[in-house]
């Protein structure tokens, strides 16, 4: 295998790097939240320990098109 195939197979295969992002709190429901993020609205699951409240600004992390928020800032 050539050495720019074996990259390419390598690539396509290897997982993207997760993201970790700020962002507020725009809607809430019963097991998500609507966030802006760098003027996107993403959906997002949440920790059970934290109680989300609209306006909160909140630190995410991402993995592939899943996000959590993690809580807070």
């Amino acid at each position: 295998m050539a050495v720019s195939s074996m990259a390419r197979a390598l690539k396509a295969t290897t997982p993207r790097p997760g993201q970790i992002r700020t962002g507020t709190v725009s809607t809430v429901t019963a097991t998500t939240l609507d966030v802006v993020v760098g003027g996107t609205s993403i959906t997002a699951a949440y920790l059970d320990s934290y109680a989300p409240v609209v306006g909160d600004l909140v630190v995410v992390g991402n993995q592939d098109a899943s996000w959590v928020v993690l809580g807070k800032q």
